[in-house]
Parts: structure tokens; C-alpha cells; sequence
């Protein structure tokens, strides 16, 4: 646990159980990479100032990536008499700080809930045992999920293994997960799947409580990659190294299918990489399992940023990466950055230009994207020089 993390806790019933796990990484190897600006219009909408974005990022972009970063913290706690509220974990009576997004922190604290008149009612039911809580900010998402919630099951594995007390129960803080939270956790963690448990309303007293803290960052960087992230990403690249390999593939993470940050000209795209033989695929409706056995054929991985680019976590070591942005979303850009840094993968964005007028990100929701006829010719030699540094490195 980090200085700050335990000055923040002094004084709390709360106990750290499993400080961390030792992933062979110890580290996470940022490295400068490729910002290459493909815009062909104007993009100055006040507030929103694409020249400046553009400028200001790009010098954000270098800093956070000039050389390597520690893991974000992520140690396993444990508090006796314990609840869950709102999101957020009390113990003893306290708001538990980092258990809830450092916006709302001071709200809540300040207006505590009733435990005791909630008690009376019987709308804080007591959860006899231990309970695990792994939920992350985001959690319901694709990305948020496969790489910070889900690892967190390798912790809550290791506590098991290494007998430092019960588990009984792991809540999932949704009463009807998506597909991919059950079937991840079948796949990856079989032991654990019969503990599962969702629920509608996360309000409850706990016996015991287990749970993380999710503290900013380290430092004046910033990185979502955690030990349990590390690990859990070590034992994938084994897995997948173990896989029959094939000729490589070159794969466009589509967007088709959904209604936020679409490529409105994918075909134009498709066509000019089609010397690479690029082809287009969708994760909508595939198994986590066929996901994993697809992107572990790709020699060349192309997307506009999102959760779709979550699964280069199962390509194989050398496979290149291109994502494709707007300006809105090259600092977000760090979240499939560190996936590629972390894997050792040839890596680049590319800017290019939007579609719309929505030029201030609400709920994660901005512009479609647009490349340029003229720029698609650059972005193919983007492509291919990553490919050069993978068939080099490789």
C-alpha cells in the first residue's frame, strides 16, 4: 500500500490482507510512439478548439509516455462489520476513502446514509461471511471490465490459495450482467464462478468485507495497469502462445454496429488497406472465448478507440496496433496504449477528422470519425511501418 493510501486509512477498521501480487512485470515499459495528425478541416467549434486540443495533447501524450511508470496499487483489504452503499464501502461507521469515485467523496461523506433507520426498515440486509467486492469505476464496460475488474479475481484466487481467510460470496454490483462478465469469469476463473453472485441493489452490512481501493495514480502519471491487471495479462499471453499459430491476420475493429464514434467511411479504409488484407470483424454478439481465439490469429490490429480494442489483450507478442481518434479522445487513448506497451506491441494513433456536433464529450459520447480521402494513404504507411518494427522485433 502506497504512503498516501495508508495515511488516508489511519484510523479506519480496515486491514490489508494481500498487499499485492508479483507479477513479472514490475513495471509498466512506456515508450514514446507515434502521434501522427491526419486532419484535413477546420475544427474550431467554441468551447472546443482543435488546433489547441491537438497541441496541448500531443505535449500531454509525450510527457506521460517519456519513459516507464510503477503498476497502480491495488492491494487486497479486508474490514469486520462492513457495508456497501451507494458504491461505496463504510467500515465502522466511516466512509471508506478510494472506495468511491474522489468526485463524489466529500458528498457522500457528508450525508451518510441512515444506517441505523435502514437497519430498522430492513432495506440493509446483512450478508453472513466474507463478501468480496471488485467493482472499478466503469465496470460495466467492456474495457473497465476485462482489465481492471475481472483481474482482480486473480487477488481474490490468491487469497484462497494462500488460506488467509473465508470467501463466501463475490457480489456483482448489476443485477443482470452482460454476457461477457459471466462468461469471462467461466473462462478464466472457473473456482471462483460458483461464489458469483449479482445483485440489484448493492446496499447491504457485511460480516466481513473484501475489498480494493481505486486511488488516481502514481506520481504525475497515470495508468488503469495494476499488478492484478499485470498478472492476469501474463497468464492470457501464455495461453495464447500456446495456441496453434496461423498465417496472421490483419483485422479492422469495427463500429459499425454501434451508434457513438463510428468510422462513416470504413469501406474506403477496407479498400485501401486491402493490400494488407485487411478484413472487418465485429465483437457484437461473439463469445468472450471466440474473441480470444480470433485476435490471437492478427499480425496487424486497426480500430477507432474503443472497448473493442480491449481485446488485443489476447494477441500474440509482435502484433501491431493502430487506433484511430479524434481529438476528442487522444488523452482516453492511453487506456489501448498501455494494453500495446505493456504487450511489447508496435503501437501508433492516428487523428483524423469528425463528423457531427457534438464537440464537448458527454457520457463518453463524441463525434463520428471520418478519414480523409488524401490521408488514407499515409495511414496504410503507418500501418505497414508498424508491421516493419513487429516482423524487426519479432
Amino acid at each position: 500500500m502506497t504512503d498516501g493510501a495508508a495515511a488516508a486509512l489511519r484510523g479506519l477498521a480496515v486491514e490489508e490482507v494481500l498487499p499485492g501480487l508479483q507479477p513479472a512485470a514490475r513495471t509498466l515499459q512506456r515508450r514514446p510512439f507515434p502521434l501522427v495528425d491526419l486532419r484535413r478541416r477546420e475544427e474550431e467549434h467554441p468551447p472546443f478548439s482543435g488546433a489547441a486540443a491537438f497541441a496541448a495533447d500531443s505535449r500531454f501524450m509525450a510527457q506521460q509516455y517519456a519513459a516507464p511508470v510503477p503498476l497502480k496499487p491495488d492491494p487486497l483489504l479486508r474490514a469486520v462489520d462492513a457495508a456497501m452503499n451507494g458504491g461505496a464501502i463504510w467500515a465502522g461507521g466511516h466512509l471508506v476513502p478510494g472506495s468511491v469515485h474522489h468526485n463524489r467523496f466529500e458528498t457522500m461523506r457528508e450525508t451518510a446514509p441512515p444506517f441505523d433507520l435502514l437497519r430498522a426498515r430492513g432495506k440493509l440486509p446483512r450478508l453472513p461471511g466474507a463478501t468480496a467486492l471488485i467493482h472499478t469505476p466503469g465496470f460495466r464496460n467492456y474495457f473497465h471490465w476485462m482489465t481492471e475488474s475481472l483481474p482482480r479475481l486473480e487477488a481474490l484466487a490468491a487469497y484462497r490459495r494462500l488460506g488467509l481467510g473465508p470467501l463466501d460470496r463475490i457480489v456483482i454490483s448489476q443485477p443482470a450482467p452482460q454476457p461477457f462478465v459471466m462468461e469471462s469469469i467461466a473462462r478464466f476463473f472457473p473456482d471462483l464462478l460458483p461464489l458469483v453472485q449479482a445483485m440489484e441493489k448493492p446496499r447491504f452490512d457485511m460480516d466481513q468485507g473484501l475489498f480494493f481501493l481505486d486511488w488516481r495514480g502514481v506520481g504525475q502519471t497515470f495508468t488503469r495497469v495494476k499488478p492484478t491487471t499485470a498478472v492476469f495479462l501474463e497468464r492470457i499471453a501464455a495461453e495464447v502462445a500456446a495456441m496453434p499459430r496461423g498465417p496472421g491476420r490483419a483485422l479492422l475493429v469495427s463500429r459499425r454496429d454501434v451508434d457513438n464514434r463510428c468510422l462513416v467511411n470504413e469501406d474506403a479504409l477496407l479498400e485501401a488497406f486491402a493490400p494488407l488484407g485487411l478484413e472487418s470483424v465485429r465483437f457484437t454478439g461473439m463469445k468472450v472465448e471466440e474473441q480470444m481465439r480470433l485476435m490471437a490469429e492478427a499480425r496487424l490490429v486497426v480500430g477507432v478507440h474503443g472497448a473493442g480494442l480491449t481485446n488485443a489483450i489476447f494477441c500474440r507478442p509482435g502484433t501491431a496496433m493502430l487506433e484511430i481518434t479524434s481529438t476528442q479522445y487522444i488523452r482516453r487513448s492511453r487506456s489501448y496504449a498501455d494494453i500495446a506497451m505493456f504487450r511489447g506491441f508496435p503501437y501508433a494513433i492516428a487523428v483524423v477528422d469528425q463528423v457531427g456536433e457534438s464537440w464537448v464529450v458527454a457520457n463518453n459520447r463524441g463525434n463520428d470519425l471520418e478519414i480523409a480521402p488524401d490521408a488514407l494513404p499515409a495511414l496504410r504507411r503507418l500501418a505497414e511501418t508498424l508491421l516493419d518494427r513487429a516482423a524487426t522485433a519479432g
